[in-house]
């Protein structure tokens, strides 16, 4: 745990190094911070630098604090307005046909279980603007549940993991910044969650934008210890990390700016004990919860540090987003030769190979504008060239994406005002779609022989059939 001394994170990389190198000597880490700084005010690089007063911050160093507590308290006051009076989010009530469109039901059918089963209150029946029903998210899995048991066999209302089926482990990956990892990994975590999936979302990135658009203020929601830091650090059991959010079915592992510590603590935690795997936190961690979960996905941090090779160890599935540009597929390219190189080496010094298996990885085309030539051009040359790899379903670039993010919420979470109701049914239909091809890799991944599909019932295997 970060000494109580030092609360604010910009001194959190010094600490941890402080912390690696006095560890087992006797020296606490306030005495050891002491006496660097002693050193480090007598230094001759550090001449010519505006100081305050002993004990002060520089004149810059106080700039860039001000500004963080400026951004902080600007987040808070969007939470304040935006999700009035609690200034907490909660989701939206969705409309009968959205319902029924998650269970796999027709309308009729969906209103005649609500009024025979009186799983919906009367009064609520008649809630929406044209006099229709309106269901929580709560309230479609308590129609699915109910549904289920008049079919014990289907996967129509059961599509989680059965008898024999792993936990999915997906990690949403890449080591350049602003491809859409975060997009990606939330949006499916929450359709995953709609359908009827026991999800797990690990935010494993310090910049916490997933931990973000759940409606958290990462650096005053979340503690230090409470983030997958605190779990390689050996403050908390993984098990103690998932928080419930306001999605039903859908839990959180939350980040904040300490995982920025992680890959400090992975190192210093190897030179103290070499025997200790610098590879295997995340996957020995998983293994406290992945019985609770159907899936859990991770969203990694933008490099290929020892947080994401971690996540990388511990996947059983990859999905890389990649915009269209030339500047983004050649990092693409370097991302996957060094994760290559990576896994050898693990294997060469001893990692079992059943670790290092991937069951997918698919390349995912995000922010894709169809309209552009040059865009179309390299979705075209990316198909040709690697049809197996790349997911044909593309993750479009719309301006409902974009109102609903300037909101903090996901298309899932988004009700848009009437003028901008066509546009958002594009980009919805859009966004299921590929979600849809995702959740089919997943069935493929469990060796299932039929498809998912939220408007019939899929055709149940032999497998299943006959357990």
């Amino acid at each position: 745990m970060v000494h109580p001394v030092f609360s604010n994170y910009r001194q959190y990389a010094p600490i941890a190094l402080l912390r690696i190198v006095f560890r087992g000597t006797g020296i606490g880490v306030s005495a050891a911070w002491a006496g660097c700084a002693s050193f480090l005010e007598t230094w001759p690089g550090r001449r010519g630098r505006e100081n305050g007063p002993e004990g002060e911050m520089t004149t810059t160093t106080r700039q860039l604090a001000e500004v963080a507590d400026h951004v902080n308290e600007l987040q808070k006051r969007i939470l304040e307005v935006v999700f009035e009076p609690a200034a907490r989010k909660r989701l939206r009530l969705f409309t009968a046909r959205e319902a029924a469109r998650w269970i796999g039901l027709s309308v009729p059918r969906l209103r005649d279980v609500c009024e025979q089963e009186n799983l919906v209150p009367q009064e609520q029946r008649r809630m929406s603007s044209r006099g229709g029903l309106l269901l929580s998210a709560a309230q479609i899995g308590d129609i699915r549940r109910h549904m289920a048991k008049s079919s014990p066999r289907s996967m129509r209302y059961r599509p989680g993991r059965h008898t024999g089926e792993t936990c999915q482990v997906i990690a949403s990956m890449i080591f350049k910044g602003g491809t859409g990892k975060t997009t990606l990994a939330v949006h499916l975590a929450q359709y995953l969650a709609l359908r009827g999936y026991r999800v797990l979302l690990v935010d494993l990135d310090p910049q916490a934008s997933a931990t973000t658009l759940f409606g958290l203020n990462p650096s005053q929601d979340v503690a230090d210890d409470a983030t997958f830091y605190g779990h390689v650090s050996g403050d908390r059991r993984f098990a103690e990390l998932p928080i419930e959010t306001y999605w039903p079915g859908l839990d959180l592992v939350p980040a904040n700016l300490a995982l920025a510590l992680t890959d400090f603590e992975i190192a210093g935690r190897a030179k103290l004990q070499a025997s200790l795997p610098i590879h295997d936190y995340l996957r020995r961690g998983l293994d406290e919860v992945r019985e609770n979960y159907d899936v859990i996905l991770l969203d990694c941090r933008p490099d290929l540090g020892m947080s994401t090779l971690n996540a990388l160890v511990a996947a059983s599935g990859i999905f890389v987003p990649v915009t269209m540009s030339q500047l983004d597929i050649a990092s693409m390219g370097e991302f996957f030769r060094f994760s290559a190189f990576l896994l050898e080496q693990l294997h060469e010094l001893g990692v079992e190979e059943s670790h290092l298996d991937l069951d997918f990885v698919r390349l995912i085309v995000n922010r894709f504008d169809p309209g552009q030539a040059a865009q179309a051009q390299c979705h075209h040359w990316m198909l040709a060239r690697m049809p197996d790899q790349v997911v044909r379903t593309t993750m479009l670039q719309t301006a409902a994406l974009g109102h609903a993010g300037s909101q903090w919420q996901t298309l899932y979470e988004y009700e848009p005002d009437e003028g901008r109701r066509r546009a958002y049914n594009r980009a919805l239909e859009a966004l299921d779609a590929l979600c849809l091809d995702l959740e089919t890799i997943l069935w493929g991944a469990w060796g299932r022989r039929s498809l998912p599909n939220r408007n019939r019932q899929p055709q149940e295997s032999v497998a299943d059939v006959t357990a």
